[in-house]
C-alpha cells in the first residue's frame, strides 16, 4: 500500500477561468480537475489517495512528507506551476516517485525529464496498470503509451469525484467523447486523440451523472468533448440525459464543444436543449473566408457564420465563438472584420486568441520547413499574454497590436451589451422553466453588488437588467448571468498585455 498524491496545478488568470468573480460568486475555483479524478480511478485498490488543487488550496509539506508517489498533470496554461512544483517535490524527497503526465508534458517531455520519474504520454487507460505494478517492483520506465496509442474509453472508469469538494467549484466537468473529425492546420488533438470520436456507453454516462449529483453538486457541468455533435450515438445519449434530468427536476445545465455545422441540425439541437444543454462553444475562428481556408477550416466555409449563429441560439443554445488571430489568410483589418462581425453576431462572450503553433499539428511541421518557429513552447495563455512563437505574415508588432486592441474593443461596456441584447434577443431559452432564478443566485447578485468596483461598466449592466425586466423577463436570469460574467471579461481586457514581443519562458528561474 502506498500514498499517491495527486497535484493540479495552479492556473494563471485566463478568458476561462472567472477570477474576477470567483469569489462574488463563492467559488475558489472554476472547476474540478477531471484528468488527475480519472486517473485516481485508475490506480489500483489498495492505496491511499490525497489530491490537492493548488487552486483551491496551497500544496504543503506536510502533504509531500505523506505521499510516495506524485502524480502531476496540466495544460499548457499550467506549465510553470508544472516545473515549480515538480522541482519542489523532488527538492522536498528525491525517494518521491514522480510521475508527470497530460498533453503539455507529452509534447515537451524533455523539459520535465529533470524531475520527473516516469511521463505517461497520450491517454493514460491503458497504462496504469503497467505503470504501478513496475512501481511497486521497482522497475519504472522513463516513458509509457509512448506510441500514443488510443484507448476504448469503455474503458474508463467513472472518476473518482469524492475527492473533491464540489463548494469549492464554480462548475462540475465531465467528458462523454475524444476525438474530432476534423483536420485544422494549427490544431495538435487528432495527434494524441485520433479523428475517429469514441464514446462511452449511455449507461456508463448517466451513470456518472449520478455520481455526480449524489456528490451534492447542482449547477453547470461542462462537457470536455472535442466535438460532441460529431460522436455516432448521441442521439441515443440525449433521450437517456432527458429522462434523468426530468426525473430531478434538471439539477444540472450543461454546455460542450461542437462545430457550426450543428446549426444543419434542428433535431438534434431541441434534444440537446431538451436535455439541459444551454450554450456551445464553436470555433468560429474568422468571418474572413481566406483565413478559413488558411488553417483548413473547410466545415466553416461556405456558410453564413451570422446566420448560423443566429440559429443556433433560435434552438435555446447560446453560442460561445472562439476567435483565432494569426493565420497566414489574415486580411490586414482582420481585427475590424473580427469586431464587426461578432457585434452583429451578439455572442457576447467571445474568446479572442492569438494562433499558437503547437509541435505535432500540421502548421507547426509547415512553418518549421519555412523557419517560421521562433520558439518551440508556445505562450500557456494565448487570451491575454498575446505572444507569439512563429513569424506571422502580417508582422508580429501589427497582428500583437491587432489582438489587443480586438479585445478592449470588443469588452468595452457599451459593445459588450450591445452583444448581450441581441443574444437575449435572439437565444429562445425556456431555461426559465428549467432553472428558475435561485436564492443562491440572488446571493450571488448581492455579492456582486457588494464588491464589483466599476461604476461605468455597472450602469452599463443596471440598465441591461432594467431592458430586460420590462421587455424580456423570462431572459433576467440569462441576463444576470451574461452582466456579472463579463465582469471578469472586461478586467481580463483591461489587463490584456501590450508590447510582449519575445515568447514567455516557462523554465523554473
Amino acid at each position: 500500500m502506498k500514498n499517491i498524491l495527486l497535484v493540479n496545478p495552479e492556473f494563471p488568470p485566463i478568458h476561462q477561468s472567472f477570477d474576477f468573480v470567483l469569489p462574488m460568486l463563492e467559488a475558489r475555483f472554476i472547476a474540478p480537475p477531471l484528468s488527475l479524478l480519472t486517473v485516481a480511478a485508475l490506480i489500483p485498490a489498495g492505496n491511499n489517495l490525497r489530491l490537492v488543487d493548488m487552486n483551491v488550496k496551497p500544496l504543503t509539506d506536510g502533504d509531500l512528507a505523506w505521499a510516495d508517489v506524485v502524480l502531476i498533470t496540466g495544460i499548457g496554461a499550467q506549465a510553470v506551476s508544472m516545473l515549480k512544483t515538480a522541482r519542489r517535490c523532488k527538492e522536498h524527497s528525491p525517494d518521491i516517485r514522480l510521475i508527470m503526465g497530460g498533453l503539455h508534458v507529452s509534447v515537451f517531455s524533455e523539459k520535465f525529464l529533470q524531475y520527473a520519474d516516469a511521463i505517461v504520454c497520450g491517454e493514460s487507460e491503458a497504462v496504469m496498470g503497467q505503470l504501478f505494478g513496475d512501481i511497486e517492483s521497482g522497475s519504472i520506465h522513463k516513458f509509457y503509451n509512448e506510441k500514443l496509442e488510443c484507448v476504448d474509453i469503455h474503458r474508463s472508469p467513472c472518476p473518482m469525484f469524492k475527492l473533491v469538494n464540489p463548494a469549492d467549484y464554480l462548475i462540475w466537468t465531465m467528458q462523454y467523447s475524444r476525438g474530432c473529425p476534423h483536420n485544422c492546420e494549427f490544431c495538435e488533438l487528432p495527434r494524441f486523440y485520433g479523428h475517429r470520436p469514441r464514446e462511452k456507453s449511455v449507461d456508463q454516462f448517466v451513470a456518472e451523472m449520478t455520481a455526480v449529483y449524489d456528490l451534492g453538486f447542482r449547477g453547470t457541468i461542462m462537457l470536455g468533448d472535442d466535438n460532441f455533435h460529431r460522436t455516432p450515438h448521441v442521439r441515443d445519449l440525449l433521450p437517456a440525459m432527458t429522462a434523468w434530468q426530468r426525473a430531478r427536476g434538471y439539477p444540472f445545465m450543461f454546455f460542450t464543444q461542437t462545430d457550426i455545422r450543428i446549426a444543419d441540425e434542428p433535431e438534434l439541437m431541441d434534444r440537446m436543449a431538451e436535455a439541459g444543454f444551454t450554450s456551445l462553444q464553436i470555433g468560429l475562428e474568422s468571418p474572413s473566408p481566406d483565413a478559413l481556408k488558411s488553417m483548413g477550416k473547410v466545415h466553416n466555409i461556405g456558410i453564413d457564420l451570422v446566420d448560423a449563429v443566429r440559429t443556433i441560439h433560435s434552438h435555446g443554445l447560446e453560442v460561445q465563438p472562439a476567435m483565432l488571430l494569426g493565420m497566414d489568410g489574415d486580411p490586414p483589418n482582420i481585427g475590424d472584420l473580427q469586431f464587426e462581425f461578432l457585434q452583429k453576431a451578439g455572442t457576447p462572450r467571445s474568446m479572442i486568441s492569438v494562433l499558437r503553433v503547437f509541435k505535432g499539428s500540421r502548421l507547426y511541421a509547415t512553418m518549421e520547413k519555412e523557419g517560421r518557429i521562433l520558439c518551440a513552447e508556445p505562450s500557456g495563455d494565448q487570451t491575454g499574454d498575446f505572444v507569439l512563437n512563429y513569424k506571422a505574415r502580417m508582422g508580429n508588432d501589427r497582428l500583437l497590436d491587432e489582438a489587443v486592441k480586438l479585445l478592449k474593443r470588443l469588452y468595452e461596456p457599451r459593445n459588450y451589451f450591445q452583444r448581450c441584447w441581441i443574444c437575449l434577443g435572439t437565444v429562445r431559452r425556456l431555461d426559465f422553466q428549467k432553472h428558475p432564478i435561485s436564492r443562491r443566485s440572488l446571493r450571488w447578485v448581492w455579492n456582486y453588488l457588494k464588491q464589483s468596483r466599476a461604476p461605468l461598466y455597472n450602469a452599463h449592466f443596471v440598465l441591461l437588467l432594467l431592458r430586460t425586466l420590462l421587455l424580456k423577463p423570462r431572459k433576467l436570469k440569462m441576463g444576470i448571468a451574461l452582466g456579472m460574467l463579463g465582469y471578469h471579461y472586461n478586467k481580463m481586457a483591461s489587463r490584456a498585455r501590450v508590447g510582449v514581443r519575445e515568447p514567455v519562458k516557462t523554465e523554473v528561474e
